[in-house]
């Protein structure tokens, strides 16, 4: 966690639109501070961008696109990983029809945004809190998981993150993502100088899946040194999974084991950790857990 004179010159930072990333990862903060803090400080920044007609209709555009790969693969429950401020998944869910749309973020401001956006949009979403490299869902939970440019600035913990992913994933993966493997090298060196993910592509080859898509998502992109390539992965062996009619469910992100609400929030009687429930939003991220074993004796 940062202090607060790092806060505060975070802020100032942000007033003069300096990258924030670009000065935490020179500090050696933990990569989760620096994603928490980079974007919770920018909460609200691409909502009002969706006032500008051309970069609304890309979103628009791009939602459609998105919406269309799911529709093609079938299922029930999608995720959207990073949710952000929820302008893509809105578009995505906008589009189809008959899903149940889950979403999180590691910033729980921006979780607080999405909520407001999404239900000034009529879309219903269970948003909760979350860091990618320890998902609180369940094996096997949703029948597409899907990010969008939200591995992006984990650099160093791309395999956790892929694991995790294929972990809750029941058949299908869909990363929209800056992909090193496949980049010029002019944005490599972009990719580099901001600490972006790499080796996506080459993990995928090697782990139990296969890859049905890898190609360029769009062409009008606002960045050209920050390009999208759709990879679309199914799972492997995946028959037989008695999970698969289950609505999906919490566990603590700690032991893997389940949630249960009580007294307003959720608790796992397996490990003894405690997570709060904020103007409806589960908070469930390991490092803000509650110890708290003797919870349901009081």
């Amino acid at each position: 966690m940062l202090n607060f004179s790092k806060i505060k010159i975070l802020r100032d930072l942000i007033k003069n639109n300096q990258n924030i990333s670009l000065y935490l990862s020179d500090k050696e903060c933990d990569i989760e501070d620096v994603i928490e803090y980079s974007y919770d400080l920018q909460t609200g920044n691409y909502i009002n961008l969706m006032g500008n007609e051309e970069f609304y209709n890309r979103k628009k555009k791009h939602g459609a696109e998105i919406a269309k790969i799911i529709e093609s693969l079938g299922g029930t429950d999608i995720l959207e990983v990073g949710i952000g401020e929820a302008i893509t998944l809105s578009e995505v869910a906008s589009n189809l029809q008959a899903r149940r749309f889950y979403g999180f973020d590691i910033s729980f401001s921006r979780l607080l945004c999405a909520k407001k956006y999404l239900e000034k949009r009529g879309i219903t979403t269970e948003l909760f809190g979350a860091d990618l490299n320890n998902i609180p869902l369940a094996d096997n939970s949703l029948d597409v998981v899907y990010t969008h440019h939200s591995i992006e600035p984990n650099f160093g913990n791309e395999k956790q993150i892929l694991d995790e992913l294929l972990r809750i994933t029941k058949r299908y993966l869909i990363l929209i993502e800056p992909i090193y493997e496949l980049a010029t090298g002019e944005v490599k060196k972009h990719m580099e100088k901001h600490r972006y993910c790499r080796g996506l592509l080459d993990y995928l080859k090697q782990a139990n899946v296969r890859i049905l898509d890898c190609r360029p998502f769009h062409e009008d992109q606002l960045n050209k040194l920050n390009p999208s390539t759709l990879i679309i992965v199914e799972k492997n062996n995946i028959s037989g999974h008695s999970v698969k009619s289950l609505v999906p469910y919490f566990v603590s992100p700690i032991s893997k084991r389940r949630l249960f609400v009580q007294k307003g929030s959720l608790f796992c009687p397996d490990d003894g950790y405690l997570y709060p429930i904020i103007n409806g939003i589960p908070y469930l991220l390991k490092s803000k857990a509650i110890l708290a074993s003797k919870f349901l004796d009081y």
